[in-house]
């Protein structure tokens, strides 16, 4: 219900009030002012705005006389005359708790200053012409003023509807016919009709709280779609409520409904948008760690290379070495080069579809062999390789080596032995109707806890870890492998004692 208030000493009256069917108020209806206790009352003599959310549940309220009209909350703005003299008050009020929102607080306020307005001219007008005119023209202005909140408050999409139980009769508002695209001259739809705006789920669905609320008194807020009659889609958020006579016997149903469509639509852009960020911060975040975890591999070859050749210089038995170590450096410098492409490449994980092409296995697994020699030239290794096939394709992608390089650089970075063993077995295998190249790369390292197993390969890893360092590039080679549709895991070399060294299983789907 939307009112102006008007004080005309000793009464407070009903100046104008909005035509809504649950508007209980009507015009020249008065109270005394000083013995009312009407909300209005208070406004009028705090000169404040007053907002009471639920009075029911307020002590200050909870005995105000519109409660027994049902009306248990209430937002309201002084009016004043030019010299400051109260006129009265604008205010709404509803039967249902309402925190009225910043917009409904803005939107009264911009109404009590145009009415402010008018008397201000009026009065002018007055005191211009020395004279006391009717009212009747301020008070069309005010009515206008009104008219204007309600065609706001349609602008709002809110609707009204209400069903008789005794004679079995509908009513619709304005605002519902069109939120249904109806026309108001064919009237509120039949069931059948009505059934026809709903799948059917949702049609029992709202046919069972309407059953639930004659029968048990019950009161439903619900949210629901509707397809209507343009091919449009719309999401309704709604309020249905029984109404009792005197005597507690149901006789109608009641219900608010109110298009809420481009509010969901906004919702579910924020929510994009704040998952694009937190994906987009997740990327960033990944490649700084890639970059870090594989810039630290080449930066770890070219001090190896500088301190032999600072023991060069004072030992000329080794100068026969440096073409090896400047091979090693060289070969750092490429892989450095190769890493900033291979950033650049990776971000296609993220965005699209990374190209799947044709990879010989062999020919990436004797290529990661080289550069972990030329990583680790003063360890002594012992690599076997158990490849039962002539030929093995899979169906990977141009990130297939740096998961050998990442698998097999770990194994000598973790590993405490004078000779590091690394045995690396092939074999096929079919799962779920695919067929996989199954690689099993496993080394004589220091292991991996069954509890560190859980999280190796997640991004957090390596803070805490006995295995320091893992962490970052296990995760890298997970992504890459998931791209291509692999799977990866990591076991105990010999079953039940994780000291003994690792077994890194990889499926790669087998081209055939």
């Amino acid at each position: 219900a939307a009112l102006i208030m008007k004080l005309n000493p000793p009464y407070i009256e009903v100046f104008t009030s909005s035509k809504t069917n649950e508007n209980p108020y009507k015009v020249g209806e008065k109270e005394y002012f000083d013995k009312s206790g009407l909300y209005c009352e208070h406004v009028i003599k705090t000169r404040n705005k007053l907002l009471v959310s639920n009075a029911i549940k307020e002590e200050y309220w909870n005995k105000n006389p519109d409660i027994k009209l049902g009306m248990i909350s209430y937002l309201g703005f002084p009016l004043f005359w030019p010299d400051g003299e109260a006129f009265g008050t604008i205010c709404v009020l509803d039967l249902k708790e309402n925190h009225y929102n910043e917009n409904q607080n803005s939107l009264l306020e911009e109404f009590k200053h145009i009415i402010e307005t008018h008397l201000s001219l009026l009065y002018e007008n007055c005191k211009r012409d020395n004279i006391i005119k009717d009212y009747m023209e301020s008070e069309e202005m005010l009515r206008d003023n009104l008219r204007r909140l309600e065609d706001i408050q349609h602008l709002g999409k809110i609707g009204y509807w209400e069903f008789d139980v005794n004679n079995q009769q509908i009513i619709w508002s304005d605002q519902v016919f069109r939120l249904y695209e109806r026309n108001p001259s064919q009237g509120p739809p039949s069931a059948e009709e009505e059934a026809a705006y709903y799948t059917p789920d949702e049609s029992k669905r709202l046919r069972d709280y309407a059953q639930r609320a004659f029968e048990d008194g019950e009161k439903f807020e619900y949210d629901f779609q509707a397809n209507l009659p343009s091919g449009k889609v719309i999401l309704l958020t709604a309020l249905m409520r029984p109404i009792k006579d005197k005597s507690g016997h149901i006789i109608k149903l009641a219900g608010i409904v109110q298009d809420i469509t481009d509010r969901k639509l906004t919702e579910l852009k924020l929510r994009e948008s704040e998952e694009r960020y937190q994906k987009a911060y997740e990327r960033a975040i990944f490649y700084r760690d890639l970059f870090t975890h594989d810039i630290s591999n080449i930066f770890n070859n070219l001090n190896l290379s500088s301190e032999f050749i600072s023991m060069a210089q004072n030992n000329y038995d080794k100068l026969d070495d440096l073409d090896e170590v400047f091979s090693v450096i060289q070969n750092s410098v490429e892989r450095g080069s190769l890493l900033i492409s291979n950033v650049q490449k990776l971000s296609q994980l993220e965005d699209s579809e990374v190209k799947l092409q044709s990879m010989d296995i062999i020919k990436e697994l004797e290529e990661s062999i080289t550069f972990l020699r030329n990583s680790f030239p003063n360890k002594e290794f012992v690599l076997e390789i158990n490849n039962p096939y002539n030929k093995v394709l899979v169906i990977g992608n141009e990130f297939l080596l740096d998961i050998f390089e990442n698998l097999l650089i770990n194994a000598a970075k973790h590993n405490n032995n004078s000779v590091i063993e690394i045995v690396i077995n092939i074999s096929k295998i079919k799962k779920q109707n695919k067929n996989f190249i199954k690689v099993e790369i496993m080394d004589n390292g220091r292991g991996i806890t069954s509890t560190n197993k859980k999280s190796i390969f997640k991004k957090l890893y390596k803070k805490k870890s006995p295995v320091k360092g893992m962490g970052i590039g296990l995760s890298l080679v997970k992504k890459i492998v998931e791209s291509f549709n692999g799977k990866i895991k990591v076991e105990d070399r010999v079953q039940g004692d994780y000291s003994k060294g690792s077994n890194f299983i990889l499926l790669i789907p087998e081209l055939v």
